[in-house]
Formats: C-alpha cells, structure tokens, sequence
C-alpha cells in the first residue's frame, strides 16, 4: 500500500501517516465476525431508521473524537489500569463540572488530521491553514483546565504532557499563521490576497500597488509639484501612453533632469522618471505578480506545517481522547442511573438493573433486568417471541463494551471479570453471492465461536438450529451448549425454543435456566420483559401469530395441529406426527366451521375512547402531549389487532 502511494503521489515520505496499531494484541477486546451487525454498534446503509450504539454515545466535538469513538467502540479495552485510568478521568471531568467548558474550547477545533492530509498532498487551502491555527490555538487554552485536573488523573495528566509537547513546534507555527494570514482568505490559493501586509517586503510593495496605487499616484503628484515648485503638474494615465507627468509650456524651465520625455502636446511636455516606470511595469502586472508570490509563499506555509505533523498529530491526538472521555461523562447527566462498573481478575458476571441503551427512552417505561453468572457460567433463557429474550442479551453484551471502553453504564451497580472477546450469533440471514443457505451462514458463525471462545469470552446464542429441521437442529443446540458449558466454559447466554433442553441443568452444574415472564389471560398474552429464574412453560407462539393478525381460521388450525402434535409427544414419549392429527384441510375448516359471535372487549374500547375525549390540550405541554400521543397510539393499535381477530 505504501509502495503505492510513493508510486502515484510521487513522494518519498508522508509525514500525516502514522505507524498501524494492531487491534490483536492481549489489551483490546475482541469482536467476532458479526458483532458489530448484531449489536448495531456502528451505523448500517441499510438499516437507516435504526439508531446505533455509535450514535447513542457520540456527543463528541471534533472531528477526531468522533473517529476515536468509533475506533473505542470496535476495541474496547482488556488492561484494568488503562480501564480505571478512563473511569477516573470521566468521574473528575463530571464531579468538577467541567464538560461544557472543554466542550466550549472544542467546538472552536477543526479537523486538524484532515488538514494535515491536505497539507500532505499539496490540496490545502489558505482557509485550512488558517483553521489548523486557530485550532491549535483553542487546543492551548485547554492547558490551564487540564493543569487543574492533572493532578488527580493520570489519563488526563497524559493528555496535558502530550498537548505540552505539541505546543513546542505548533504553538509559534500557529501564533505565525494567525499573524501573516489574512481573516478573510480566499477558498483558493491562486486567487491571492492570502497575507496580510508586513510580511514580506516585494509582497508588502505589491499590496501597496494593488491595493493602495491610486493613493501613491496622488502622493506621487504631490512630491513632484514640491520637488519641482510647479503648482499645476499633474501625475495623469491613459492607454495608449500608459502613466505620465504632464507639465504646461510655462514651466518646461523648472523640469527635472531625470525627467524622460515622453510625448509633446500643443500645451506642453509629457514626462516620465524611472520610479513612475516602474510603478507602471509593477501595476500592470502587480496581479499576477502579487498571486505568484503569494502561492509560493503559501507553499513554504505549507511546507512548515507539513514539517510540524508530528507536534501537530500529538495535539490531534490529545483533543481527541479528552473530547471522547468529556463526551462518556455527559452520560452521568441523562436520565436513569449510571454506574461505573468494577472491572477485575475474575470470571463472574454481575449487573443489578441493567437497561438497554438503545431502547431505553429514558422515561421510566423500559423494563431493567438483572443477571448474575457465577458458578452457574451459561444461561439457557426460554420465553416467548418478542418476549425480549433477544433485547435483554444484547442488552448484557452492550455493557460489557461500555463499560470496559471506560464509559458509565446504564445500571443500578455493575461488576465483571474482563471480558477477553464477544461473539454473537443472532438472527437469521443468508450470504446468496457466497453461495450459502440461511442454515449454513449460522453454522459458520458458530464454528467460529465454538473454535475461538475462552473461559473469558461473552457469548450470545439465539435460537440456535432453527434453520434446519426440528430434530437436526435440536441435537446440534444440544451438543453446542454442551461443549460451551462443558469445554470452554464461557460465561454464555443462550436463547432458545427447544424446550427439551430446559432439562440439562439437571445434568450439567454449569447451566442454569432462565424465562422472560409473561402474563396470560383471556384477553390475551401481556409481556411483562422480566428476566426470572426457571424455564418458560412454552413458546406462545400461537398466541403471538394472533397478536400479528394472522386469519382466525389459520390460528383454529394451528391450535388444533399443535393439540394433536402434544397428545402424539405424550403417548409416545416424542414429537407426534401426522397419524395423530386430524387431516382437515385447512380449506375444509375453513369451509365447516361454524362462525363464532364477535367477542368484542367493549369496555377497552369505552376506556381509549374517553381517554381521547378528555385529552387535555389546552394545559399539556409539546413535549407531554407527544410523549401522550405515543401511549394512544400505541393502545389504538392494539385495539386494532383485536378487532382484526374478531
């Protein structure tokens, strides 16, 4: 690659590249194949409408810091010092109160690495040059705040010795650039008027031509009447004999012996010295004089920047981290508590009311759920669809990087041993263009997991061979959970609707099940989004298709195989098949059954719609009549979904 860029940049050093980090090495956590697409940690094309973690955490400043988020997010760390040393900072920039007014510093910080590659191709314009100044000028006023806070932070004390040494080259590279520059520099280099006067002394006499020649041709006329004791000489122009000194026939007599005759005119002479020559030769071609110089002055400016990347870089660097550290302690001002959790040698997994951050609105309404793994190191979590079996262990799996990226985390009290890796196997999807059934992409995924996991990697199963058939992929969720829990024994959240593996606690001391409760009544199926100790009693299935308002005659017949699949289970002590179910058509119930009375829930529909009717408009609030409007809708869709059952 670097071959390449020597070759077609035609350069034999760029100085804006820094040495690659490896993001392998044992400091940094790692992600497996999917993690970033499973947990939507980064923002996707093709998922616009979705929010990502990236998103939720970004409230950076700069340019850099948002790049430095992102970089956080896919490498979280594994060292506890450096874990800490971020915790403490973020604590002492919320405890001083000190965010906004770094924040304040940073919004005046351009995007310094960008210039810097500019500079590096020769694509920079006077405005960037000028923007790099000013913002290392801002970055310098961060100095006294940071000398503040030094001594109680290590990571922040680093972030001041680093801006320190910056400082040296770019701070007067800086001072010079704000003081030759003009304010008002053009977008492009060749348009000129890029410094300001007193810079350069052949610059300084074409300023004074371009800018101020009319003035020096009056000042001229009146050094000549002065020198010369004749009142009426007059400094004129034209284009055919270009600028000239016109003297009347009175006072031919007191003309100068260096003045050059230049034309006769039936009323006198026309004269010319070698200063007003060379101010006709200069002003005619001052222009293109003035803008030649100019880029080639701009091109040493350049070249001096280019010179200081590296003091430049260090100060790039700096801002950034402080600006990501800054942005992580605004957390502790949004709703709902946060907590700092307690990162350390061990393997158990505890988080008391944790909440999902990209659900959770911050209202009061989202669920939290707590989790504790310990001895008991995989759970097997049963419960019904959109139950939230999903949610809560991407929930689990979004913490564990917040929190060792150094963040706060949205929970009531956290603690962890380090996480050394996350993998993920969620959601059915296929790889058509790589030849791969939806079965087989899944299955790859789990090789990977399965051959890469340790005792300290977070794994997150969902529903595990359901791309195959019931038996197939039952026996290889079985002999998966086994191996993990058996072999790697990593702390594993496994989410499944085989309800036959509900039974391994029994024989495996290291699982544990688990359900996400739900309420059943006649009017329906209520989740309640709780994570409870034991195994769910079923899957709800059925009652979920109802809830997406399948036709009432498919829910009959679903209802009516399912009984007859259950009564084969028991007699024969596995799944039934079709010789236990009643072969009626689908067509054929549909066509013999008798019709059922609406059973309209009559009173739910009286409750929504006088709530409507005494909607206070006149004395809600924007913000409140939306958050209401939500709720109503919300109720209004549900009612909906029951009459479409009816």
């Amino acid at each position: 690659l670097l071959q390449y860029l020597f070759k077609n940049q035609n350069r034999t050093r760029l100085p804006n590249l820094r040495a690659p980090v490896s993001l392998r090495a044992s400091k940094h956590l790692r992600l497996g194949p999917k993690t970033v697409s499973h947990l939507d940690l980064l923002p996707r094309r093709d998922r616009m409408s979705a929010r990502s973690l990236f998103e939720w955490c970004n409230e950076t400043k700069t340019a850099m810091g948002g790049r430095l988020l992102r970089e956080w997010i896919l490498a979280p760390l594994m060292d506890l010092t450096a874990i800490q040393s971020r915790q403490s900072a973020v604590k002492l920039i919320s405890e001083r109160r000190k965010s906004s007014l770094i924040f304040e510093k940073l919004s005046r910080v351009y995007d310094i690495e960008r210039v810097l590659g500019k500079v590096s191709n020769r694509l920079a314009t006077p405005r960037d040059t000028l923007s790099c100044a000013r913002s290392t000028l801002a970055i310098l006023e961060l100095k006294p705040l940071l000398t503040e806070l030094a001594p109680f932070s290590s990571e922040l004390a680093s972030i001041l010795a680093a801006i320190e040494q910056g400082e040296v080259q770019a701070g007067p590279l800086a001072e010079k650039t704000i003081r030759i520059q003009r304010e008002d520099a053009p977008l492009l280099a060749r348009d000129g008027k890029i410094f300001q006067s007193g810079y350069q002394s052949d610059l300084d006499r074409l300023i004074e031509i371009t800018e101020r020649g009319d003035r020096w041709l009056i000042d001229l006329e009146e050094k000549e009447r002065a020198r010369t004791s004749i009142p009426s000489l007059k400094v004129r122009y034209n284009r055919v004999f270009g600028y000239y000194i016109e003297i009347t026939t009175t006072h031919l007599k007191n003309a100068p012996s260096d003045y050059m005759r230049k034309q006769t005119t039936a009323g006198g002479e026309r004269f010319f010295t070698e200063e007003l020559k060379r101010f006709e030769d200069d002003r005619i071609s001052a222009e293109e004089k003035r803008k030649a110089l100019e880029v080639a002055l701009f091109e040493e400016l350049n070249a001096e920047i280019e010179a200081a990347s590296t003091a430049l870089l260090k100060l790039s660097e700096a801002v950034a981290r402080l600006d990501v550290l800054t942005s992580f302690s605004r957390y502790l001002d949004r709703p709902g508590p946060y907590v700092f959790p307690e990162i350390n040698d061990g393997l158990s997994f505890d988080v008391e009311c944790g909440r999902h951050p990209l659900v959770d609105k911050g209202d009061g309404s989202f669920i939290p759920n707590s989790l504790s793994l310990g001895h008991e190191r995989t759970l097997l979590i049963t419960g019904p669809n959109m139950g939230g079996k999903s949610t809560v262990m991407r929930q689990f799996a979004i913490l564990v990087l917040l929190g060792q990226m150094g963040a706060p985390i949205p929970a009531e009290k956290a603690s962890w041993g380090v996480v050394d890796a996350l993998f993920t196997r969620i959601g059915a999807e296929d790889a058509i263009f790589e030849g791969q059934s939806t079965f087989m992409v899944e299955m790859t995924e789990l090789a990977h997991l399965l051959h890469h996991a340790t005792p300290r990697s977070f794994l997150i199963l969902d529903e595990i061979g359901r791309g195959t058939s019931t038996y197939d992929g039952l026996s290889v969720a079985w002999s998966s959970i086994e191996w993990i829990s058996n072999k790697i024994e990593s702390r594993t959240l496994f989410a499944t609707h085989y309800h036959e593996l509900t039974e391994l606690p029994l024989k495996h001391s290291k699982l544990r099940n688990a359900h996400m409760a739900v309420e059943q009544s006649k009017t329906g199926l209520r989740f309640l989004y709780e994570l409870k100790a034991g195994p769910s009693s079923e899957s709800f299935g059925i009652q979920v298709a109802k809830l997406a308002g399948l036709p009432r005659s498919v829910i009959e017949r679903a209802t009516q195989i399912l009984r007859g699949l259950e009564n084969g289970a028991t007699k024969s002590g596995k799944h039934g098949t079709s010789a236990s179910i009643d072969q009626l058509s689908l067509f054929t119930a549909m066509a013999h059954a008798e019709p059922s009375p609406p059973e309209i829930d009559l009173a739910s529909i009286d409750a929504f719609l006088e709530e409507l009717e005494n909607f206070p408009v006149l004395d809600t609030t924007p913000l409140q009549a939306l958050d209401r409007l939500g709720k109503l809708k919300d109720q209004a869709r549900t009612l909906r979904l029951e009459l479409v059952q009816v």
